[in-house]
């Protein structure tokens, strides 16, 4: 089935900050990237070109969106792909330019007790505008989808303190310096 365009979630309330001094609120929105949408894969597309070159996470996001938009992911498991975007007049074309984060998830079972983080991405600034609270707003969306799942991911020994701030705890720590950390975020609903 081949659908047109993303699917609308929710407002979420981010930062911005105007005249490199004054950070008022921002109204985006929280939409889910469908990957049997050719033109999702073609906004996450150019996004990810345009942002490969800070940081591999995007490219990886993208390549995982291929995957799953051929139906390349194994059966047991299913994938979901969330981005944090300017608000648009519709969001039948995610504009690769209004993309502000991106989020990969995934589940094991339809049952199971929490959701893994395959990978986070955020873009701060983009162009004149500097943007702040993506990745807090990415993780309560999450948490508020999801109200009954612990959350499982691991990150970089440099994001710690982030995930920690955000009610994350380290499960497993790192044997070297560049070692991923496992942690996670204990629902409260159980």
């Amino acid at each position: 089935m081949i659908t047109f365009g993303a699917r609308y979630i929710s407002p979420v309330q981010i930062q911005k900050t105007i005249n490199k001094k004054e950070i008022v609120p921002y109204r985006t929105a929280l939409v889910e990237l469908l990957p049997n949408s050719q033109k999702d894969f073609l906004s996450l597309g150019v996004a990810s070109t345009f942002l490969i070159r800070k940081s591999q996470l995007v490219g990886y996001i993208h390549d995982d969106f291929a995957l799953a938009s051929i139906g390349d992911i194994a059966t047991h498991e299913w994938r979901r792909f969330l981005a944090i975007t300017e608000e648009q007049e519709n969001y039948n074309f995610i504009k690769p330019r209004n993309i502000l984060g991106l989020i990969e998830f995934s589940a094991f079972h339809t049952d199971s007790d929490y959701i893994y983080v395959d990978y986070i991405q955020t873009m701060k600034k983009i162009l004149f505008d500097k943007f702040s609270h993506v990745g807090t707003s990415m993780l309560d969306c999450i948490k508020k989808l999801y109200p009954q799942k612990d959350i499982e991911l691991d990150a970089f020994p440099k994001t710690v303190k982030f995930y920690e701030k955000n009610g994350f705890e380290v499960i497993t720590h790192n044997t070297g310096k560049d070692d991923l950390i496992g942690m996670k975020y204990y629902c409260q609903h159980k």
